[in-house]
């Protein structure tokens, strides 16, 4: 019985661990791609001066 509950604990505990550590990875690339992008096009529409400056 006990062993069934630590095996459960590890699973759930791995299990957490594993979606937290994935939420962080497409976190990265998420920035990583956004940051490319804004390289690529260094005329940002929602920035306030080049908002202003076009009106």
């Amino acid at each position: 019985m006990s062993v069934a509950v630590i095996a459960l604990l590890s699973l759930i505990l791995g299990v957490g661990v594993a979606s937290v550590a994935a939420m962080g990875i497409v976190i990265f690339i998420v920035n990583d791609v956004k940051e490319q992008l804004e390289s690529s096009f260094p005329v940002i529409p929602t920035s306030p001066e080049i908002g202003c400056e076009t009106t």
